[in-house]
């Protein structure tokens, strides 16, 4: 079987998690697997881990870039995907023009689900499949909570309809399990099509320091609050720092800023609230993407996370991963991080535009150990079928019912 794999970005979390694992299992089936992406992903480190674990038993295409920056507007994302579709399509025609891939995996359908539903698939007659991360339509009917009156959202239900029908598309996989309810709910054309894929978690056990704290220069009485990865506007960056610098905020709570920053996080790590964090001892940084040893560093070294997003409904690989490491998390009070969070009891969730209930939240925790403990558990039992070798088998099962086992 030969299964081509779709992603141009490296940033974040799915090339070094979702492709590397999904890489793996392919190839312990005995499959043929290509990687098409850009030349501006193999310059990431993400891409070197991907190369070093697997050789020459990986090999890369490529297709044209279309990368734009985070926080584009509504019309300019729209116009942005239209782009998009043009640059997968020329990528599948480059890579079948030599090695003809009997499915085609999307890591992220959001990137062109708009376009796909007007122009259709861009992997002409292939077969294929992806996760859908972020689409918050069914949202309300499930009983999460999300802003109202987002114009582009309104559209998403339709759009969502149009490419599910696409002939090709042999699964619409997600990582939200309220989305494949909301499909069973419904009973929708094409709706056996939905599949919960849980989000992976991968978190190394050691890092090889004995003092975790001490090691990144922090106080081992002071209470880290780790915001961890691709660190953006997206991210509650401003939020947390606002939080953590109100005067109601316990002065042991410090935070650990760990990961990739782009213009938006470095602005407002110069921030006022940011410099009085610093002045006082209670803001640290470890600047850039983290391999597997010091991503187990600074989870070592946190006491709890940050998955308090601003304007993202979705899910988070960071709020799993926080469970892996039985980390309580502090997370906003909409869309499916909170409703996974007060489901599971594994955190406390807050609004957070309000900087007083952000430091009340991390005061909290701070101050009662045994609250911290008792959601950290829960947040470890919640991450148990999150695991690496479940996602890739997961993913390459749906691969093959696809195919009608073809794969096998």
């Amino acid at each position: 079987m030969k299964l081509a794999i779709f992603e141009p970005d490296a940033a974040g979390h799915h090339m070094a998690l979702h492709v590397r694992h999904i890489v793996g299992e392919a190839l312990r089936r005995g499959w043929e697997v290509r990687l098409v992406t850009t030349k501006r992903a193999v310059t990431h480190p993400a891409y070197r881990i991907l190369c070093d674990e697997f050789g020459d038993a990986l090999r890369t295409s490529f297709m044209p870039d279309a990368s734009t920056p985070e926080g584009s507007g509504d019309v300019k994302r729209t116009l942005d995907q239209l782009r998009r579709w043009s640059t997968f399509r020329a990528g599948y025609k480059s890579l079948a023009h030599s090695w003809k891939p009997d499915f085609v995996y999307m890591v992220n359908l959001d990137q062109i689900d708009m376009p796909m539903s007007m122009r259709g698939s861009p992997f002409r007659k292939t077969p294929f499949s992806g996760i859908l991360m972020g689409r918050n339509f069914h949202c309300r009917d499930m009983g999460i909570k999300v802003p109202s009156g987002k114009l582009r959202e309104r559209f998403m239900g339709p759009i969502f309809d149009r490419m599910i029908a696409i002939p090709t598309l042999t699964n619409v996989l997600t990582l939200d399990e309220s989305m494949a309810g909301y499909a069973e709910k419904h009973r929708f054309p094409h709706w056996e099509k939905v599949r919960h894929i849980p989000d992976i978690a991968s978190l190394a056990t050691e890092s090889g320091v004995e003092d975790p704290k001490s090691h990144l220069g922090i106080p081992k009485d002071k209470y880290v609050v780790l915001s961890y990865g691709a660190l953006s506007e997206r991210k509650g960056v401003s939020e947390l720092l606002a939080g953590l610098a109100h005067t109601s905020c316990d002065p042991r709570v410090a935070v650990l800023f760990a990961g990739k920053q782009d213009a938006f996080a470095k602005r407002a790590l110069l921030s006022p609230a940011a410099a009085d964090l610093r002045q006082a001892g209670r803001l640290y940084e470890l600047e850039g993407f983290l391999d597997d040893r010091q991503e187990a560093l600074v989870f070592q070294a946190a006491d709890a996370v940050w998955v308090g997003y601003r304007g993202w409904f979705g899910m988070s690989g960071v709020l799993i991963q926080a469970g892996t490491a039985g980390l309580p998390v502090i997370a906003m009070d909409q869309g499916l991080v909170a409703w996974l969070v007060q489901r599971h009891k594994s955190g406390l969730t807050v609004d957070i535009s309000s900087a007083q209930l952000v430091a009340d939240a991390a005061t909290r925790l701070a101050m009662n150990p045994k609250l911290a403990a008792s959601l950290g558990g829960n947040g470890k039992e919640m991450a148990k079928l999150h695991t690496p070798e479940l996602f890739g088998k997961n993913i390459c099962d749906t691969i093959e019912a696809g195919l009608g086992g073809a794969g096998s």
